[in-house]
């Protein structure tokens, strides 16, 4: 099995053009969405869409998401989305990432499972929206150099997550990027708040650099979140995306997806072509 294993990396290895890292002129902010939720559809969807922010949707390749919505009254906040509302985002300027298939931690995981949950996603995906990932999220932010192996070998990046309290949290310097370890910082319920993450975007400017950040559920209420410390409410979003748009109105910083900030920062690597 693992030499059937490294065989099949090797074959898909030789597709994967070598990265080159080039220097950007300005900041680069990019929103990213995790799970696939219902609620990032409904209610994250258009507060960035009201402000012309596209985002990337890490969406699970899951058999639980129906192809057209189903009933609104069956609905709960950890619904997940249609195909048909992804390819809404797809429309609107989003990129749509893979997250896996079941939302394993892919560094416990055998071989043979971790192989499932990186490869199907990419043609599960192209199959639904028409449109091949070519960045992949590591559920969890979990990952190890024997997950990074076969991801190089069909994506052209992954995404991690640093969660709040690391002060270099989602911070990716633009001249040494390595495509495979892009840091997310992760906003939740308590931390960081959405005054602190402005903050950040000041700084993120101020460096010159990549600043990604990651969000899971969004709620109408802030006291729906109780027992929810991923979820961020509506207004924490609203004010995060205004801080966003005020800095890019004043020209001081790119709102991108992560693959047009991968072209934006090395404008000549080549995504894995299957």
């Amino acid at each position: 099995m693992r030499f059937a294993f490294a065989r099949v990396l090797a074959v898909l290895a030789c597709c994967v053009a070598p990265w080159s890292a080039k220097a950007a002129d300005q900041a680069i902010l990019t929103f990213s969405f995790d799970d696939s939720l219902l609620s990032q559809y409904r209610l994250g969807f258009p507060v960035l869409k009201s402000r012309s922010i596209p985002a990337t949707a890490c969406v699970l390749a899951s058999p639980e998401m129906s192809d057209t919505p189903g009933p609104r009254a069956l609905e709960t906040k950890w619904s997940l989305m249609a195909w048909s509302q992804v390819k809404e985002l797809l429309a609107a300027g989003w990129e749509v990432c893979a997250h896996s298939v079941t939302h394993p931690n892919l560094t416990q995981v055998s071989e043979r499972q971790l192989f499932a949950e990186i490869v199907r996603p990419k043609s599960i995906i192209q199959q639904k929206v028409g449109v091949a990932p070519t960045v992949f999220a590591s559920p969890g932010g979990a990952f190890n150099e024997r997950t990074l192996d076969v991801i190089r070998a069909l994506y052209r990046a992954q995404l991690g997550v640093w969660w709040p309290g690391l002060e270099i949290a989602g911070f990716n310097g633009m001249k040494s990027l390595d495509p495979y370890r892009v840091t997310r910082l992760g906003v939740t319920r308590d931390e960081p708040t959405p005054e602190r993450v402005c903050k950040y975007i000041d700084e993120a400017i101020a460096r010159g650099v990549w600043y990604v950040l990651e969000f899971h559920n969004i709620l109408e209420h802030p006291n729906q979140a109780q027992d929810d410390e991923n979820a961020v409410s509506v207004s924490a979003l609203e004010t995060i995306a205004q801080c966003a748009v005020a800095a890019r109105d004043a020209g001081r910083l790119r709102i991108l997806t992560a693959g047009e900030a991968l072209d934006a920062i090395a404008p000549h690597h080549g995504a894995p072509t299957r």
